[in-house]
C-alpha cells in the first residue's frame, strides 16, 4: 500500500496567485500576438477590449477566435487519429524509469510510424482535395481556441479524477504518494501544475494502458507543431495574403487598433478567404529562412521518434506533473 503524503512542491510560479495569472494571461498573449499578426500585419498596438472584440467578431470563421464547426472536427479528427496510432499501430514495449513506489511503467513505442502516417496522410488529404494545404493559414484562430478549450476541460477533468477522486486510484500501479488534491485552498496551483504524474486509460482492454501526459507531450503536440510549420509553408508557397488596411507610408512598428478598427472590419466583412491565395502556387514564393526552419523542426521531432525510449528518462515524464 502507498502512503498517500504531500511531497511535491509547492508554491512554484508564486503558488495560487501565480498560477491564476498564468492560466489566463498565457491564452490572452497568444491571442494578442496572433491578432496583430492578421489585423495589423505585425505592428504593435496598445491591447484593448475593442482589439479582442474584433478579434472575435470582425474576423470571418477560421481566422476569427470564435470556435467554429471545421476547425473543431478537424482538432477532434487529428487527436483522435494520433490516439489510435499510439494504441493500434505494432509497438515496441519499453519500460521507464523507476517511480518513487519502485515500480517500472511500460510504454508503446511506435512514435516513428505514427509519425510517417501522419506526414503521409496530411499529404495525401491535401493532394485529393480533402482539405487545403494552406487550412492552418485560413483557421489558425479557431484552431488556437480549440486547443484553450480543450487544455482547459482537461486540467478540469484531471483535477476532479485524479485529484478530488484520488482514492479510485490507489490500486493503479502508477499511483504515487503525492497524488490528489491535498487542500481546496491550492485550487489555482493544483489546476495548473497538476495534481498526478502519469494518469493512464483503458488498463483493462490494452495490453499497454493509454498514457495521457505521454500522448498529450508527444503526438498532437509534437507531431501537430511539425505539420503546422508545413502549412504555413504552403500559404507562402500558394502566395497567401490577408487584407491591410496600411499603406505603404504608414509604420510598420507601431499602430493604434481604435484608429484602424472600422478598416479592418470593412475589409473582411464581405471577403471570401478562399480568395486570399492563389490559385496555383510557385517555389519563389518560398524564402529560404522559412525552408530552414521548417526542415529544422521536422528533423528535431523525427529524431526524437527515433530515439523515442529516451524520452521516458527526461523530467518531462519522470518528475512533472500533468496539469
Amino acid at each position: 500500500m502507498v502512503e498517500h503524503k504531500q511531497s511535491r512542491p509547492i508554491g512554484e510560479f508564486y503558488g495560487n496567485i501565480g498560477t491564476c495569472f498564468w492560466t489566463f494571461f498565457i491564452p490572452l498573449a497568444i491571442y494578442y500576438f496572433y491578432g496583430i499578426m492578421v489585423m495589423h500585419q505585425g505592428r504593435l498596438v496598445p491591447p484593448s477590449p475593442g482589439f479582442y472584440y474584433d478579434l472575435i467578431f470582425g474576423l470571418p470563421d477560421g481566422l476569427s477566435i470564435r470556435p467554429c464547426f471545421g476547425p473543431t472536427v478537424v482538432s477532434l479528427t487529428w487527436v483522435s487519429l494520433q490516439a489510435l496510432g499510439e494504441m493500434l499501430l505494432p509497438a515496441k514495449i519499453c519500460e521507464g524509469v523507476a517511480l518513487k513506489s519502485g515500480r517500472k511503467l511500460l510504454y508503446p513505442m511506435n512514435g516513428l510510424p505514427c509519425f510517417f502516417l501522419s506526414n503521409l496522410g496530411v499529404v495525401m488529404a491535401s493532394y485529393f482535395g480533402i482539405i487545403k494545404p494552406y487550412y492552418v493559414f485560413l483557421n489558425m484562430g479557431a484552431l488556437l481556441t480549440e486547443a484553450v478549450i480543450t487544455s482547459y476541460v482537461m486540467a478540469i477533468w484531471l483535477y476532479v479524477d485524479f485529484g478530488l477522486l484520488w482514492k479510485r486510484h490507489v490500486g493503479d500501479e502508477e499511483f504515487e504518494e503525492d497524488w490528489g488534491v491535498f487542500s481546496l485552498k491550492d485550487f489555482w496551483n493544483d489546476f495548473f501544475m497538476g495534481v498526478v504524474r502519469n494518469p493512464r486509460l483503458f488498463r483493462s482492454c490494452l495490453k499497454v494502458p493509454f498514457d495521457l501526459k505521454r500522448f498529450w507531450n508527444a503526438r498532437p503536440g509534437l507531431t501537430g507543431w511539425v505539420l503546422l510549420n508545413v502549412s504555413y509553408l504552403a500559404a507562402m508557397y500558394y502566395n497567401c495574403r490577408l487584407p491591410s488596411p496600411y499603406a505603404s507610408d504608414d509604420s510598420v512598428f507601431f499602430a493604434s487598433h481604435s484608429a484602424r478598427s472600422a478598416s479592418i472590419k470593412a475589409l473582411f466583412a464581405n471577403a471570401d478567404p478562399n480568395s486570399f491565395c492563389d490559385a496555383t502556387g510557385s517555389l519563389s514564393n518560398l524564402g529560404g529562412t522559412a525552408i530552414f526552419i521548417t526542415l529544422a523542426h521536422w528533423y528535431y521531432i523525427f529524431d526524437y521518434n527515433l530515439v523515442e525510449p529516451a524520452y521516458l528518462t527526461t523530467t518531462d515524464i519522470r518528475h512533472d506533473l500533468f496539469g
